[in-house]
């Protein structure tokens, strides 16, 4: 094709422009968090990232303190002189210091200890109906436990501060407990809630604490990797709960998958498994990023951010205001048989919803039968508009059926080969690596497979191996469908072959003519097409792979309504620009048999496509859901744990394999000129980041 009748340089100029403004944008709203410097001198009653920030470094996660330590017992005497402080400040009927402690015969360390600032409200002390705070203090006994879970004690520390000095009142207590022993099996929330009559040592002994029966809801502050990001939703057990969440976090990052995954996998317990056995709503907060640095030396203060601290800081205070003082609250405990009902079917703290946020500043959520129900019917509806909003026969010369299977199983394959393409890459330039030794005494926390120290800290270079290996992938898949991509890496050895035996042919016939026709068609790879078959390609995979979302989103809105989010926004804004585009041709269409080849008609359809492209690509990017942006940057090390070597890169594949394919239907316009360097680049990036991979 000429450059006349393919898009022009400057349109593909502000696409690119455009999509890589999208992109930063997104990860920027991602990655960026609240600013806390300086904040350390601002009033009591405002929240401080570099206050909570000292607390954590100056006290709690100087060394390892795990339980039944004098190391933990400092902690436990830090946290309780902190409560005891601004209890004789502002007084008991503000704030009241208790504690629950059990000790071992003849030892003055104590075995459990737990502690509660109990933060009192206009209506104090009703049972059922305080909003209850808490997280644990200990650490393993390799780790100083910044992240699991000293930053989240350090944050409940200065909401402790804050809620004290509170310029807004509260309606109902806030319950602050400090648990001991959670790395030893949830001792200490379980002593709080039911007591420890069961032990043959009668220095165990334990009465719940009269305040387990207070709290109606609690919110567990969690670390899995490190503070250096935003926490996550984790999971949630009740509608009332997620909604709780959805109205009032201020900077909300959240989507139901993790709830999935908890119910499905051995992900681990918290303390509100505890608590959710006593009848309590609950949900998690949890640091997920960087799991690496889970149970490990490297959980120290040097990798924490005091703008993480202020980041869940400003959450839950926002969380504890809007809940107290919502009308519905507080709620009614789990009954016993709800209880049992929801064990009985394996559903253990699952609160029924399909939740997730978007661009950290809103939470969408329905119940689980409505989000079902919704997906399916949005598949359906918008399969059936773009089927009759294609355009008539001219377009589809073998039927829109035919050729919409076609290009919809097109991008199907190429979807799966880009994830077999990555694991075939990733075989080669990184699965055959070995763990670094590690110092004596400094051996990360058991259970990890060897993927996990391999690519601890490294995890950004697997996945730009994983994003180049998807983008050649789909770049060769696609470079045999668009006319005049003769020099594709592809296509380039094979047509240069025929071209010189063409050649030679000719040569030997010494039919001078015809000699110069055939080494012009062969050297421009069909250079020469019809606009009309351009203008049927790129329709074609337009709707091909609208399609390929479409049905994704019913497969999920069926099976899966948690990972519809996935695909969600893709099918939506290809409907939308599917739609525009039909509008825009109304006039155009018409009934016609064959499509007009003329010049100004080919362009109408080249403004067409741009149209299409703009609207279906960079909205697309910029509403990118949270949890998918989650799934992408931090997943990875929790199928590292598992040991699957190939698990983080089909993980990545997956979700590259989501976004790569919104551009496709633009790419397939690209001049063959620009096709050949685009491929040679991606080559080029996929080798460096293969090397690099290899090298570190």
């Amino acid at each position: 094709m000429t450059k006349k009748s393919s898009i022009t340089t400057s349109t593909v100029a502000i696409f690119i422009l455009l999509t890589s403004l999208a992109i930063f944008t997104r990860v920027h709203v991602f990655l960026s968090l609240p600013s806390s410097k300086g904040d350390i001198d601002t009033e009591s009653s405002k929240f401080s990232g570099e206050r909570a920030y000292n607390f954590l470094c100056d006290h709690i996660a100087k060394k390892p303190h795990p339980w039944y330590t004098e190391e933990n017992e400092e902690i436990f005497q830090f946290i309780f002189s902190q409560g005891k402080l601004l209890e004789a400040k502002y007084g008991d009927d503000v704030i009241e210091v208790d504690t629950q402690i059990t000790f071992r015969n003849s030892d003055s360390i104590q075995s459990v200890g737990n502690i509660a600032f109990l933060i009192k409200g206009e209506r104090s002390e009703e049972e059922s109906s305080a909003v209850q705070i808490s997280s644990h203090y200990d650490s393993v006994g390799i780790s100083p436990g910044a992240t699991d879970a000293g930053a989240s004690c350090a944050v409940m520390l200065e909401l402790a501060s804050v809620l004290v000095s509170r310029e807004q009142k509260l309606q109902y207590d806030v319950l602050l407990l400090f648990v001991d022993s959670e790395e030893n099996g949830l001792v200490g929330s379980s002593n709080w809630v039911f007591g420890n009559n069961d032990s043959l040592d009668a220095s165990f002994h334990v009465e719940p604490h009269p305040w387990s029966l207070l709290p109606a809801l609690v919110i567990n502050l969690e670390g899995s990797g490190i503070a250096n990001g935003k926490e996550v939703l984790a999971r949630a057990n009740s509608k009332e709960v997620t909604k709780f969440y959805a109205s009032y976090a201020r900077s909300p990052r959240a989507v139901s998958l993790t709830e999935f995954l908890f119910r499905t996998i051995d992900a681990g317990a918290t303390d509100t498994d505890i608590y959710f056995l006593a009848g309590l709503h609950c949900m998690d907060l949890i640091f997920i990023q960087d799991r690496w640095a889970y149970h490990s030396p490297s959980d120290n203060v040097d990798n924490v951010r005091p703008d993480a601290l202020k980041h869940l800081g400003d959450n839950v205070l926002s969380l504890i205001y809007g809940i107290t003082n919502d009308q519905s609250f507080p709620l009614d405990r789990f009954s016993d048989k709800e209880l049992y009902d929801m064990k009985a079917s394996q559903r253990t703290q699952d609160s029924k919803t399909v939740y997730f946020s978007i661009l950290e500043s809103s939470t969408i959520y329905q119940t689980r039968a409505n989000a079902k129900a919704m997906y399916i019917s949005i598949s359906l509806l918008f399969g059936c508009c773009i089927y009759f909003l294609t355009p008539p026969r001219a377009y589809f010369p073998r039927g829109k059926i035919f050729t919409i299977s076609k290009h919809f199983f097109s991008a199907l394959m190429n979807f799966i080969t880009g994830i077999i393409f990555s694991v075939a890459v990733f075989a080669v330039f990184g699965s055959w690596k070995k763990p670094i030794e590690l110092e004596d005494g400094q051996n990360y926390y058991y259970g990890h497979g060897a993927p996990y120290f391999v690519w601890a800290n490294k995890e950004a270079a697997r996945s730009v191996l994983s994003f180049f290996s998807v983008s050649c992938s789909t770049y060769f898949f696609y470079s045999i469908v668009r006319p005049g991509w003769k020099k594709s890496l592809l296509c380039c050895w094979k047509e240069s072959k025929k071209y010189n035996e063409n050649v030679n042919i000719e040569r030997e016939n010494d039919v001078e003519n015809h000699a110069e026709q055939v080494v012009v068609e062969n050297n421009t790879f069909d250079e020469m097409s019809t606009n009309s078959e351009l203008v049927r390609i790129g329709m074609s995979t337009h709707i091909g792979i609208f399609y390929f979302y479409d049905i994704l989103l019913l497969i999920f809105g069926i099976f899966l309504p948690d990972a519809a989010i996935f695909v969600l926004f893709q099918a939506v804004f290809f409907w939308i620009g599917s739609l525009l585009d039909a509008i825009f041709h109304g006039f155009v269409w018409n009934d016609a048999e064959e499509i007009p080849t003329d010049e100004a008609t080919f362009r109408n359809e080249l403004k067409g496509w741009a149209l299409r492209s703009f609207v279906v690509v960079i909205p697309s990017l910029l509403v990118i859901p949270d949890g998918f942006m989650a799934l992408l940057l931090y997943i990875g090390y929790y199928v590292d744990e598992f040991g699957l070597w190939y698990g983080t890169t089909i993980v990545e594949a997956f979700c590259f394999g989501l976004i790569i394919p919104l551009i496709i239907p633009t790419i397939i316009l690209i001049p063959s000129e620009y096709a050949k360097v685009l491929g040679f680049l991606l080559l080029f990036a996929l080798c460096i980041s293969g090397i690099v991979c290899i090298a570190i």
